[in-house]
């Protein structure tokens, strides 16, 4: 994957990365508040919640020309 990304939008390994790193990581960090907000609201509202926003973020990186646009879609799929 990295070399696909870092060839396409011209882009160095280390700032596709960064964007892995960034996706790996938000999605670690989001299990507990998202446990704790299905705790809180409904599961069902949290799972809209989360397919809206990974869709968001996979329409992004499909439309995805420069770096702050691979970054921004990597944080909405990752959260």
């Amino acid at each position: 994957m990295l070399p696909t990304i870092s060839g396409d939008l011209g882009i160095s390994a280390t700032q596709t990365g960064v964007a892995l790193t960034v996706l790996t990581a938000l999605s670690a960090m989001m299990h507990f508040p998202g446990g704790r907000l299905a705790d809180e609201l409904s599961r069902k509202t949290v799972l809209v919640g989360t397919i809206l926003a990974w869709l968001a973020g996979l329409a992004l990186l499909v439309l995805t020309v420069n770096y702050a646009m691979l970054l921004s879609g990597f944080m909405l799929v990752g959260m």
